[in-house]
């Protein structure tokens, strides 16, 4: 796959139609699509699916795909120097005879750069539960301090090049770092390609902000409406800048309007369809916008349900919303 780097305005890319690909040097394929601000923000996108009732989702893909051997493999408590945040949202059945989007169900989970969490079955799957439908969008980014987020891309490649250099550049709770020194670490190989890529010592922030991931019940949250078919379902802001993260229901030819960006965000398209600068954004499309970038206006063709996660740019230290 190819990471979307920008130049001078928002990136999109259409989530339904890309193939998971093999990380390389490990039995697992996964989504792997960055969106990259050279600036300072890159966002992984590490999933976007919808699950049907019946349909199954692998978290990860085994590869060779089925004609791989079957066996389970278990991914012991760890923690990442990244943080994540993703929803998972269940919608009512297209053709039910019910609204599009109420009721409405799922949560928002949010992982702190940090916090501990695990153990899992690395080849797990899901099966679409009966009278509902799924959607599930999952981000990978900076934390807090601003630790740079490596691309698979990169990881590849160190990985590759470290693997050239010796044949012990890791193993199963070690890794050599940078310097040459011998570390400790739960995710070893994670842990040197990104001290090879930084040429410094991965840190992670002590205490973590939390010490469990962070889970939210989507259907706890009102809607708000604005005016014109507009309706805003606040959910949560964290740290001095974000993520802030909400949902924007939209009836059928509501409209947000154009604005200049002062913040990174992600606009997911969960349900329905819109356009943008009157091109279709449909679902399961994301928009990754930056500080000064000009984000058209998003008009709704039908009922839609758009998540939108904020971060704010490193000149706003805090977020205006705790200052008022």
């Amino acid at each position: 796959m190819t990471d979307l780097v920008r130049e001078d305005g928002v990136l999109t890319q259409d989530f339904a139609g890309l193939e998971v690909s093999d990380f390389g040097l490990s039995d697992v394929r996964f989504l792997d699509q960055h969106f990259i601000d050279p600036r300072g923000r890159t966002v992984r996108v590490r999933s976007f699916y919808r699950l049907e009732p019946g349909e199954i989702h692998e978290r990860n893909g085994r590869r060779g795909g089925d004609a791989a051997p079957q066996e389970s493999q278990r991914e012991g408590r760890h923690r990442h120097f990244w943080e994540k945040i993703l929803i998972d949202v269940e919608l009512p059945l297209p053709g039910s005879g019910l609204d599009p989007i109420e009721p409405i169900g799922g949560y928002v989970r949010y992982h702190p750069e940090g916090a501990w969490y695990g153990p899992f079955d690395v080849y797990k799957k899901r099966v679409g539960p009966d009278g509902r439908v799924i959607v599930h969008c999952h981000l990978h980014t900076e934390g807090s301090d601003y630790r740079p987020l490596q691309t698979i891309s990169s990881m590849k490649q160190h990985m590759a090049d470290m693997m050239q250099e010796r044949n012990d550049a890791w193993g199963p709770d070690w890794y050599i770092g940078f310097d040459g020194e011998k570390q400790w670490d739960e995710n070893p190989a994670q842990a040197a390609t990104w001290e090879r890529w930084q040429q410094k010592r991965v840190a992670f922030k002590e205490p973590p902000i939390s010490d469990e991931l962070i889970k939210l019940n989507v259907n706890a949250f009102p809607w708000y409406p604005q005016g014109g078919g507009v309706s805003i379902k606040p959910i949560a802001a964290f740290n001095a800048q974000g993520p802030i993260v909400s949902l924007i229901r939209l009836e059928a030819g509501a409209k947000l309007p154009a604005k200049l960006l002062r913040d990174h965000r992600v606009i997911a398209v969960l349900a329905g369809n819109v356009t943008m600068s009157e091109q279709p954004v449909k679902e399961r499309v994301a928009v990754f916008g930056s500080p000064g970038d000009h984000l058209p206006a998003i008009t709704a063709t039908e009922p839609a349900l758009i998540w939108l996660v904020r971060w704010l740019w490193k000149d706003t230290p805090v977020a205006d919303l705790w200052l008022d």
